[in-house]
């Protein structure tokens, strides 16, 4: 049946491929992400900190830390809890938690949009 380049059966994938997939585009990611983040940090810091330092103790105090959320939200136009800092409290954690949440929203919306193509090629039979 003709799909118009839409292919109906995808090749099966075990679920360890996919996660090791994951893995892989989520570590890329991050590798993204962290330099971005290290340099709004830095900017609310006024200095070099390491990547694994508790940003609290590298002078971060509640208001800094209502700002640099607002400042990852907009630079990855995510939503980000106002507990962050409390939650992931060094450059390296926040990283992580930014790339998974970017991958989790291009996984959203790859699933979307193959929910479309399906939905057309349901239309055009």
């Amino acid at each position: 049946m003709d799909t118009n380049g839409l292919e109906d059966v995808a090749a099966p994938v075990s679920t360890e491929a996919i996660l090791t997939r994951l893995a892989h585009t989520c570590t890329i990611l991050q590798s993204d992400v962290q330099p971005r983040i290290y340099s709004i940090v830095k900017e609310n810091v006024g200095r070099d900190i390491g990547t694994d330092a508790p940003l609290m103790e590298a002078g971060i105090d509640s208001l800094g830390a209502s700002e640099l959320v607002q400042q990852l939200s907009s630079e990855f136009d995510l939503e980000v809890s106002a507990t962050l800092l409390f939650d992931h409290p060094s450059v390296g954690s926040i990283s992580s938690y930014v790339a998974s949440n970017l991958l989790d929203t291009e996984a959203s919306a790859a699933t979307h949009s193959s929910d479309c193509a399906v939905k057309v090629t349901e239309a055009r039979e």
